[in-house]
């Protein structure tokens, strides 16, 4: 099987840049937090002509996307939002990342329309992770659900791994290299999904979400951060980093982080994809990683704000 031109270009384009990504998606110094304990950038993806490509994303730090897959009329897997956009060319451009990046997890996760099938999904993963599996010196014979780039939480593991337990980032031992090259897998993807009830059609590479949103409970960020866990702040509708600290920290319909639930925590923030000062929103991300770190080891510290708000939070139970 031989890739597209234009993916045979992301993965020189990509290639090239993956190498230089620190470590434990930039933060090789928190290799101790546990994946629910990361604060991931997400945006959906709908490989639109208006909307950034995933190369762009994961240069940019992005490392979790939202995908809806639907089925076009001939029952191809597909983009719901652009029908032109196969899944498995999708799955191609994530895994030459993740196979041509060392340390680094990228998160997917998945809605699906009617009549889309955890087998039909697997099939096409299956496809694309054979394929890279095959470019990657020290992978063994390739085997059916058994795909070496994805990590898969199983439904009755209640502790995820650290960054560092998943890619086995030990910066004390030196990597195992081949004829001057790094050999075998060095990154990891995780795909997360809805899951259950699933009957017959029981996945194999799919994990349970790790994040609560205002969609899944019902509930406010306010109400959502009252309470233990990790939540998702949502902020689609916002432009600058100034106005997500606000949501984050003052906003009186925000989180209100420094008097939420002391095992509360901020684990994802989704921006639209017209979003454009990554470095801005990645500064915040390392402060709320620093903040998560304390959460994970059982300790407390108000968060700072770096911005001055214009409004004060009024506090309640709820």
């Amino acid at each position: 099987m031989k890739l597209s031109a234009a993916l045979s270009l992301v993965a020189t384009t990509l290639g090239a840049l993956a190498v230089t990504a620190q470590e434990c998606n930039g933060y090789p110094d928190l290799k101790d937090l546990q994946v629910p304990y990361f604060c991931w950038l997400s945006t959906d993806y709908t490989a639109s002509d208006a909307s950034p490509s995933l190369t762009s994303l994961f240069v940019d730090g992005v490392r979790h996307v939202g995908l809806q897959v639907c089925l076009d009329d001939e029952q191809q897997l597909v983009l719901c939002d652009n029908k032109n956009a196969s899944f498995l060319d999708v799955m191609h451009e994530i895994l030459v990342f993740v196979r041509d990046s060392s340390y680094q997890i990228v998160t997917a996760d998945l809605t699906t329309g009617d009549g889309v099938t955890f087998a039909s999904l697997e099939a096409v993963i299956d496809e694309a992770c054979e394929y890279h599996a095959d470019l990657t010196l020290g992978t063994k014979v390739y085997e059916q659900h058994a795909c070496p780039f994805i990590y898969t939480q199983g439904p009755f593991d209640v502790e995820w791994p650290s960054f560092g337990e998943l890619v086995n980032y030990d910066p004390f031992m030196a990597a195992w290299e081949g004829d001057g090259e790094i050999v075998g897998v060095q990154s990891q993807l995780i795909l997360t999904h809805k899951l259950g009830p699933y009957g017959d059609d029981k996945p194999h590479y799919f994990s349970k979400r790790f994040s609560r949103t205002e969609e899944a409970t019902g509930q406010s960020l306010h109400q959502m951060c009252k309470t233990p866990g990790p939540v998702t702040l949502q902020a689609r509708d916002l432009d600058q980093v100034s106005k997500i600290e606000a949501r984050l920290l003052s906003d009186k319909d925000g989180c209100d982080l420094n008097h939420a639930s002391e095992q509360a925590l901020v684990n994802m923030i989704q921006v639209g994809n017209e979003w454009k000062d990554w470095s801005g929103l990645t500064a915040l991300q390392e402060r709320i990683n620093e903040h998560n770190l304390e959460v994970q080891e059982g300790s407390f510290r108000p968060m700072e704000a770096s911005f001055q708000s214009e409004t004060t939070p009024e506090h309640d139970e709820l």
